[in-house]
């Protein structure tokens, strides 16, 4: 797997990696994060939250934005006074997940359409999610709120 990490130019406390757009690259991508936030002190209800919120998009990046064969997802990973955000971008079809139909929960499962529970459950998780077309890119953005304020890593205490 062919994994690209660098720090984003000009702009600290975030960092930019470059992922394969196949299934084998979840655990690096989860790997990753998971590092990231342990850098920043990020854990518990927090911490969960965003890994699950993130993998489910990631996840769906992978399974839909590449029809014929995998391309490139571009992740940013940033830590701001009390907020966790991360950019998850690719150059599939376009496609904004967050003009889908929500998921008829109330009705039985049998005459449910299939679908959508991830991205409901993506919008419980996070505090903020946003979709726009950039040029020829998908960027999806999820914020989470934390309740510390960052310090870079080598002044934490």
């Amino acid at each position: 797997m062919n994994t690209h990490v660098t720090p984003s130019a000009g702009v600290p406390n975030q960092i930019r990696i470059i992922f394969p757009g196949v299934l084998s690259s979840v655990r690096a991508f989860l790997d990753g994060l998971g590092r990231f936030l342990d850098e920043w002190g990020v854990s518990g209800a927090e911490r969960s939250a965003i890994m699950i919120a993130a993998e489910e998009i990631f996840v769906n990046v992978v399974r839909h934005a590449y029809l014929q064969e995998p391309g490139e997802i571009v992740v940013t990973l940033a830590a701001r006074d009390r907020e966790v955000e991360i950019t998850i971008s690719d150059s599939g079809h376009p496609f904004n997940p967050l003009t889908a139909a929500e998921p008829e929960l109330n009705r039985p499962l049998e005459e449910r359409t299939a679908g959508g529970l991830g991205l409901l459950l993506v919008r419980k998780l996070a505090d903020g999610v946003r979709y726009e077309r950039r040029g020829e890119a998908n960027v999806i953005t999820l914020t989470k709120h934390v309740g510390q304020v960052f310090l870079p890593p080598s002044v934490s205490t």
